[in-house]
């Protein structure tokens, strides 16, 4: 164990998902030999390392990250728990790329990524899909739309990588009705109201969206939000498709999934090819043929976006009269069926190694594969690991491309010293680039569309940015996220873009007069609420709390939050010694301006069943500490209670975990325990 805590973490290639998950898997491996074989709890215990490019289509998948699933294996069961070691900790935040848009500090995703280590049972023949659709499609319950929280700047990183636990649990049933359409009669007697829910779910993520899309950065928007909403339309387009013309909810599912597709389009328009073709495959089924003729045209006037593998795939599942601007487009031949064959292999290959990938129309991705193959496959594995987060392009010719640093970028005549050479230049690019941002007061990040004649310009460009930054001015730079594309645009205080020629022609003078375009005192709620939360950032690492400690008040009104601060901090260290139950329970605290609906003073909390205690930010400093200690030791005592009930042989769930804890809770579970006191000593 000590040896694997031995690791330089600011050497290439340290500190990253993948590094964090081996560890974990090792450390678990190291505690066992280290126990009596013949008694060990251990023995049956395991590490299973997860994400990346499996299972990609599971409900609460992360792109591009790894974690891990612990699995205890017993005579009628197999229990899990999925623990993220990088996103524990916070030292990962600026080298993880996953990570991009969220600040959460946290351990435990057995909730939001349960169905990840669900689809990898599955792949081993452990779980079967039927038995499981059948049981999750018993229990299903419709995702209550007060469960969608509607975003604000104040909550955007706590809910929108994490949809309703109800929705995880309908989008897995609509993955597995997909993939068992032989099973489709047991469900039927339901699957109406399961369409009608299904499709009200949908719209209340489709909200969520454009609250979220002027909130955060594109990636993040992309990767947790828009990827995951066109999987759940396109499964609920096909199980919807698949059933009678005459069947109840059908017309009106499909007419929900027309609207919803076309709002995409519309505000979503994704950048990465396979969504491209998601939409388009979409819009064909739909009889859409607006957009899939807009989708097309753009394939025809943009080569970069030609995909013939994914284009002969939708052209499989038309009907003579949508095969037209197809054929024009592919200008399809005999021998494509073999052609095919090769170019599945090689992307196949190259989603593998990053990204995303792209190739111009005169391209043969199924004959440079073998070029590309012979370089990568010499190469060291951290070299690889860290070309997965960036995009491949490929090109007929040199003369034809730019640059930008996100993409490494080949032409189909290099040799392979040329691509060899090419991909060692790109890597140590980025890794520069890496070690100065880390280091960096500020944030700064490329716009993800920029472009650049030459490797030179990029180069002078980077030269120029570390020599401004190492010596610029705190206050110009402090809360700030910096991006350097091919434009300024300041209109953002907290969020200016600066044009790249400006960094390689080194005039410092331009760049300080865009960052002083606003004074600070401008945007004061803003600056301010982001000092709050940087203060608060220490708090919330305590093991009583999970998440980040809300506070649902205006900026005007944020000295409320500077009060709180001191008395929350006691409290939260009276209560690690008082309270060690809350720390494998922990609780998720808010400060909220108290509305009509919420309980007058003298009241200070609430505490809900699910952990949740909310303090009302018209208290008094002098009662926040009191108020806090009170209203966990009530919360600690329930989960006490529970304990009590069922003695560790009894699972109970609250039935409503947004129902605030009351007398009336604890008379329920009273009732309960001696309803289960004959159960406890029953072998099953």
């Amino acid at each position: 164990i000590e040896q694997l805590f031995s690791w330089d973490q600011n050497a290439d290639g340290n500190g990253v998902c993948r590094n964090y998950a081996n560890i974990a898997r090792g450390v678990l491996d190291a505690l066992k030999i280290l126990q009596n074989p013949e008694n060990s709890e251990l023995n049956t215990t395991y590490a299973i390392e997860l994400g990346w490019e499996k299972n990609e289509a599971s409900p609460g998948f992360v792109r591009h990250h790894s974690w891990n699933a612990y699995v205890t294996v017993t005579k009628t069961a197999i229990h899990t728990t999925l623990l993220d070691s990088t996103w524990a900790d916070d030292s990962s935040l600026g080298q993880d790329p996953a990570r991009i848009g969220s600040h959460e500090v946290k351990l435990d995703y057995t909730a939001e990524r349960m169905f990840t280590v669900v689809s990898h049972f599955a792949e081993k023949g452990l779980i079967d899909e039927a038995t499981l659709a059948r049981e999750l499609f018993e229990i299903f319950t419709p995702a209550p739309q007060s469960h969608f929280q509607p975003l604000t700047e104040s909550n955007v990183e706590q809910y929108f990588s994490n949809p309703p636990l109800t929705y995880l649990i309908n989008t897995q049933i609509l993955q597995a009705l997909n993939r068992i359409p032989e099973q489709i009669d047991f469900f039927k007697p339901r699957l109406a109201f399961f369409l009608r829910h299904t499709s009200q779910a949908l719209k209340d993520h489709a909200r969520q969206l454009h609250e979220a899309k002027p909130l955060l950065q594109s990636q993040a928007f992309l990767n947790s939000m828009v990827i995951p909403f066109l999987q759940n339309l396109k499964s609920l387009i096909e199980l919807s498709k698949s059933l009678p013309e005459d069947f109840p909810e059908r017309k009106e599912s499909l007419q929900t999934c027309g609207q919803l597709l076309q709002d995409a389009f519309d505000h979503f328009g994704p950048t990465y090819i396979e969504q491209f073709y998601d939409i388009l495959s979409m819009a064909e089924i739909l009889g859409h043929t607006t957009i899939a003729d807009q989708r097309l045209k753009n394939i025809a006037s943009h080569p970069d976006n030609f995909d013939r593998y994914r284009l002969m795939g939708i052209v499989s599942t038309l009907g003579p009269d949508r095969l037209g601007p197809y054929k024009e487009l592919l200008d399809i031949q005999p021998e494509h069926d073999t052609q095919a064959l090769g170019y599945r292999k090689a992307t196949t290959y190259f989603k593998s190694i990053y990204e995303s990938y792209d190739f111009s129309k005169d391209t043969q991705p199924e004959i440079f594969y073998e070029k590309l193959n012979a370089v990568l496959e010499n190469y060291p594995s951290k070299d690889r690991a860290y070309l997965h987060r960036f995009a491949l392009n490929i090109q007929a010719k040199a003369e034809t491309y730019s640059f930008d640093p996100h993409t490494l970028k080949l032409h189909s005549l290099m040799s392979p010293t040329d691509i060899k050479q090419e991909i060692r230049n790109f890597i140590e690019f980025n890794q520069e680039w890496d070690a100065f941002v880390k280091n960096c007061p500020g944030r700064i990040e490329w716009d993800k569309f920029i472009n650049i004649d030459s490797k030179t310009q990029l180069t002078k460009a980077l030269e120029g940015t570390k020599q401004y930054f190492s010596s610029a001015p705190l206050s110009l730079i402090q809360y700030k996220v910096i991006v350097i594309g091919n434009e300024d645009n300041v209109s953002d205080y907290l969020n200016p873009k600066i044009d790249i020629q400006h960094f390689i022609s080194k005039d410092f003078a331009a760049i300080e007069a865009l960052l002083k375009t606003h004074q600070a005192s401008e945007f004061k709620g803003l600056v301010d609420r982001r000092a709050i939360q940087k203060k608060y950032a220490a708090l919330e690492k305590s093991p009583l709390l999970t998440g980040n400690i809300l506070f649902s008040i205006p900026n005007e009104e944020l000295s409320i939050a500077e009060q709180f601060y001191e008395p929350l901090k006691q409290a939260l260290l009276f209560l690690e010694t008082t309270e060690p139950l809350l720390k494998s329970n922990p609780i998720q605290l808010r400060v909220n301006k108290r509305d009509k609906k919420d309980p007058k003073l003298p009241t200070s909390f609430i505490v809900k069943q699910s952990g949740e205690i909310i303090l009302f930010a018209d208290i008094k400093p002098n009662q926040v500490a009191p108020s806090l200690i009170k209203a966990a030791q009530f919360y600690a005592q329930f989960q006490k209670n529970i304990s009590e009930v069922t003695q560790g042989k009894i699972k109970v769930n609250p039935a409503y975990d947004f129902q605030p804890l009351t007398a009336k809770t604890f008379a329920q579970l009273r009732r309960l325990a001696s309803f289960v006191a004959p159960l406890k000593n029953k072998p099953d």
